[in-house]
C-alpha cells in the first residue's frame, strides 16, 4: 500500500509539472529539457517536499543571457543573474512565484549535480512559502556563528594554511554570501549529499551549525524520506 501511494504520488508529480519554454530553445532542446526536468522534480526523495510546496511553472531559458534579458519583463532583477546560474527561483515577480533553468548551464552539470540544484531552488520555495526559515532570528543565529568561527580560523591562520582555506572558502563563497542560500544549499545537500566526500567533507565543515539546523529541520518536518548516511555520524 505505501509503495502504491508512493508511485501515484510520483506520478502526481510527473504529471503536474509545468515547463514553459522561451523561444530561443529549438524544439527538440525543449522536448528533451522540459522531460529532464519533470524527471528530476518527480525524484522519489523529492516528493514530500514537492507536496508541501505544490506545483510552480518551471520557465526554461537557453542561456544566462536570455534569463537576464527575460528579467523586466518578468519582474525579477538581471543584476542577480550569475554568469554560472543553472537554476534561479522567484519569488516575487509580476506573475506567481516560478522555478526558471539555463538549459546551456546545466547541460555541464553531472547527473548528481543537476538533482541537488532543482533540489536547491525547491529548498528556496520552501523557505519563502512556507517555513520561512531564513528569514528567522533561530536560524540568522546558527548563520552567524559560522560566519564568526570562519573569520576566527582565517584570523589566526598564517601562510601557506590562510591561502589553503581562503581557496576552499571561495568554493562556497555563494552559499556563504547569505542565509537563504546557505540554507537551501545545506538542505539539499542533507537529500543529494555529493558523492566528492571532499566536497561534502569541506561544507559541513564550513557550516556546521548551519547543516545540523536543516537537516534537524527536514527530519522535523518530515521531508526527509531516509536520513542520509551523512547525517548519521
Amino acid at each position: 500500500m505505501i509503495m502504491l501511494m508512493k508511485k501515484f504520488l510520483w506520478l502526481a508529480v510527473l504529471l503536474l509539472t509545468s515547463t514553459i519554454a522561451h523561444a530561443e530553445l529549438s524544439l527538440d532542446q525543449e522536448q528533451a529539457f522540459g522531460k529532464e526536468l519533470k524527471r528530476l522534480f518527480a525524484s522519489e526523495a523529492l516528493v514530500p517536499l514537492y507536496t508541501r510546496i505544490g506545483d510552480h511553472e518551471i520557465w526554461m531559458y537557453e542561456s544566462v543571457d536570455h534569463l537576464r534579458s527575460a528579467g523586466p519583463t518578468m519582474g525579477f532583477s538581471s543584476q542577480s543573474v550569475t554568469p554560472k546560474i543553472c537554476g534561479f527561483y522567484v519569488p516575487y515577480s509580476r506573475y506567481k512565484p516560478f522555478f526558471a533553468f539555463v538549459h546551456d548551464n546545466m547541460q555541464l552539470q553531472s547527473a548528481e549535480s543537476k538533482q541537488r540544484i532543482v533540489a536547491h531552488e525547491m529548498m528556496h520555495a520552501l523557505d519563502y512559502e512556507v517555513l520561512k526559515v531564513s528569514m528567522s532570528q533561530e536560524f540568522k543565529a546558527e548563520f552567524d556563528k559560522d560566519m564568526n568561527n570562519i573569520k576566527k580560523i582565517q584570523g589566526k591562520a598564517t601562510g601557506e594554511q590562510h591561502k589553503t582555506n581562503a581557496k576552499v572558502l571561495q568554493v562556497f563563497a555563494y552559499y556563504l554570501a547569505k542565509p537563504e542560500e546557505a540554507w537551501a544549499e545545506a538542505a539539499a545537500r542533507a537529500i543529494f549529499p555529493p558523492s566528492n566526500t571532499k566536497d561534502r567533507d569541506n561544507f559541513e565543515k564550513i557550516l556546521k551549525n548551519v547543516v545540523a539546523y536543516a537537516r534537524a529541520k527536514l527530519i522535523a518536518e518530515k521531508l526527509v524520506i531516509t536520513r542520509p548516511a551523512s547525517a548519521r555520524k
